[in-house]
């Protein structure tokens, strides 16, 4: 009797030490992922504070590099810190377009410490980086329940993956990516129950989410969805018709909510979606080359090749030898993913070949976003199976061990699995702790300390309310990419509004030759909201010179912001002298009595430019300069480029240059007007050519300049 209660007694012991590691796992895991992601917070944080000092040592500010960064989430987390949620972040009256969680998260951190926009933004994606790794244990519970924070252990250890701190939406985006991979891997894996409109739901809201954080995993998990709707038809329409199409309205209802915030503003305000032909055919050159690369498409490039396909022919193997629908069900999501990221990654290489026309000229007519794009959800993808790989190799390796035990009948204590399994999730948390890989730093440049506070005042000067416009397009890169402001024009087209119509684009061109507008200088400046002109070292500006402009911030290396008061004067001009080219150079051109005739560029010539002679000026006085000739051909337009060159005393002291676009049939008479700089005693006007001019066997013929100085005003 006493030996069968204290068998009796022991069995009971160990069957309640199974179920404390089935109960205790679970939390027991997520405190020491918590305890992970905390201390990958404060390694960041301290990482950042630590490289501002050294920057600041030396002179210096961080900055986030030009590109996306500076030219679309920093002015966009800027505009949303005081309170534009739903603005643009570079023009006034217009909304956003792009996707904008991570300034969103940027502008609540600076709304809620007052961290300064550069510093707070690294520290956001910092932490939206760290959030990937919950987010990646949640996406391999859908596989292995509460194995999933040891294999996610196991992944890191193994070097699989570790948060980038990337400051691009697709690195930044990966979080919410893995999040929507395990919430459509659960819904495909009920896709045949007889309810599952709670995670239909929840699939096809965390897709639309994904619109908010990065537009090609919006279309990748918007293509998950559209196949987990059409599963669920097939699944239930001999039984249940109205569930049928129910659930998938469901999941369809949900994408439609979780994209709203980013389309709806652009649909109330704009009437239609848009996007810009030269951002979405963009094709990254790291990655790509020129876009002619029809072997590397043929071979497949993007797939992995040797020990690094490993792991994903492991994967696969796996759903082979399992024959578990429930297993292919669920891993669906990463297998549509995948295929479709491939897919479109690979057209990057012939976009802009000649081979396979067809297809290439479906990919331009229809590639919802950059193949490069494609091409990093394929990445991920891959990340995440490998991680899936490593967590089904431990869940199978323990599954085996099982049947081991009951195939030579042998019974270890219930305890004995439970206690290694959490042996080894706790060994492996502690190495992490321990041994913390070193974190990315994102896309950052180094920057002037000096030329960084000028770009802090002149956008703290400016406000939200009124757009600074830059004569130099390089100047505004300049200053813009250190501390963002509104402007008329932003000189980024892969960035820009692209539901920016073509009066931005002939206003920025009337700011800076004023002549083309005179009698409406002020309505042109009231209507693009411009109270400022930023100038560069040595520069003065028309728009400044006409408008009242007073110098407000001045920076050491002598650039300036002016505020304007209009209204704005128009000037008179006295004292015209005309003179015909002296010099040409890079062109094919003959002589006549007509004018030089201008039919090409010469191969491989690295300037190409028609010249006149020299004109003594004042220093800082309005110069009026006026080339005439004419056009004819059958292209619509023809690109010239008027330019001026700045000496004073015989030595540089600068160039100007003006881009138009201009009748191609017809006489030239193109005016323009430059404010000179101060050290100026002589300027050489010239004429340049773009390629284009040149389409089709278009003529020009250049006659003459007429050079007029302004007459004195008071």
């Amino acid at each position: 009797m006493t030996s069968l209660a204290s068998h009796t007694h022991a069995g009971r012991r160990e069957i309640s030490a199974a179920q404390r590691w089935r109960l205790l796992a679970p939390a027991a895991g997520a405190l020491l992922l918590l305890s992970l992601c905390v201390l990958y917070v404060l390694n960041g944080y301290a990482t950042i504070r630590s490289m501002d000092a050294d920057a600041a040592a030396q002179g210096k500010a961080i900055i986030s590099g030009p590109g996306d960064p500076a030219h679309r989430d920093i002015p966009q987390a800027l505009a949303m810190a005081t309170g534009s949620w739903y603005d643009d972040g570079s023009y006034i009256g217009e909304v956003h377009w792009y996707p904008f969680m991570t300034p969103l998260v940027v502008a609540w951190y600076m709304v809620a410490t007052g961290e300064p926009l550069q510093s707070a933004y690294r520290i956001g994606c910092m932490l939206i980086s760290m959030a990937s790794l919950p987010a990646l244990a949640w996406l391999l519970s859908r596989y292995v329940g509460r194995l999933a924070y040891l294999a996610l252990a196991a992944a890191l250890l193994l070097a699989l993956y570790w948060p980038s701190n990337s400051n691009y939406p697709a690195g930044s985006s990966m979080a919410a990516f893995f999040l929507f991979l395990g919430l459509a891997a659960s819904a495909f894996e009920r896709v045949g129950a007889a309810r599952c409109n709670g995670w239909m739901f929840a699939a096809g809201l965390s897709a639309g989410w994904l619109a908010l954080w990065h537009g090609a995993s919006f279309i990748t998990a918007s293509a998950v969805v559209a196949a987990l709707m059409g599963f669920r038809v097939l699944a239930r329409w001999g039984e249940q018709r109205w569930r049928a199409l129910g659930d998938p309205a469901l999941a369809a209802a949900g994408l439609a909510l979780g994209c709203a915030p980013l389309f709806l503003p652009q649909l109330l305000r704009y009437g239609h979606l848009q996007q810009a032909d030269v951002a979405r055919l963009f094709i990254n050159p790291v990655l790509y080359g020129d876009g002619k690369n029809t072997a590397a498409f043929l071979q497949l490039e993007l797939l992995p090749k040797g020990l690094d396909a490993a792991l994903p022919a492991l994967f696969l193997i796996t759903l082979a030898v399992a024959r578990s629908r429930r297993m292919w069900l669920r891993s669906a999501p990463l297998l549509i993913s995948y295929v479709l990221g491939v897919g479109l990654g690979q057209l990057g290489f012939i976009m802009n070949g000649a081979d396979f026309p067809w297809l290439v000229a479906l990919a331009n007519r229809f590639i919802p976003s950059p193949p490069h794009t494609f091409a990093w959800i394929a990445i991920t993808v891959l990340i995440a199976a490998r991680c899936v790989a490593v967590a089904l190799l431990l869940f199978y390796g323990v599954a085996g061990l099982r049947w081991a035990a009951r195939r030579w009948a042998w019974q270890p204590p219930q305890w004995l699995l439970p206690t290694l399994l959490s042996a080894a999730m706790v060994g492996g948390y502690a190495w992490l702790l321990g041994h913390m890989p070193s974190q990315g730093t994102g896309h950052i440049e180094y920057a002037d300390q000096e030329l960084f506070q000028f770009a802090e005042g002149v956008s703290r000067i400016a406000g939200p309310q009124r757009s600074v416009y830059t004569a130099s397009w390089a100047g505004q890169r300049e200053i813009f990419d250190l501390m963002p402001f509104k402007v008329p024009l932003l000189h980024s087209p892969l960035h820009s509004n692209p539901y920016l119509d073509q009066q931005h684009v002939q206003d920025e061109y009337y700011l800076g030759t004023p002549p083309r507008f005179a009698s409406s200088f002020s309505e042109v400046i009231e209507r693009n909201h411009v109270g400022y002109a930023l100038t560069m070292p040595g520069e003065l500006n028309v728009t400044a010179q006409l408008c009242g402009g007073q110098p407000v911030l001045r920076s050491a290396q002598g650039y300036t912001l002016w505020q304007l008061h209009p209204p704005c004067r128009v000037p008179t001009f006295s004292a015209a002298q005309t003179s015909a080219p002296d010099d040409r150079l890079g062109l094919i051109a003959s002589e006549s009595a007509a004018g030089l005739t201008i039919q090409g560029l010469k191969p491989g010539a690295a300037q190409s430019f028609v010249s006149f002679p020299a004109v003594d000026v004042r220093g800082g006085e309005i110069v009026s300069l006026t080339f005439t000739g004419r056009m004819s051909g059958p292209a619509a337009e023809s690109c010239l480029t008027p330019q001026a060159d700045f000496l004073s005393g015989g030595r540089p002291d600068g160039t100007m240059f003006v881009n138009f676009s201009y009748p191609a049939d017809g006489q030239i008479a193109l005016q323009f007007w430059l404010a000179t700089p101060v050290s100026t005693t002589t300027i050489t006007p010239k004429l340049g050519f773009r390629s284009s001019c040149f389409d089709h066997g278009q003529s020009i013929v250049v006659e003459n300049i007429r050079v007029a100085h302004e007459a004195a005003h008071h």
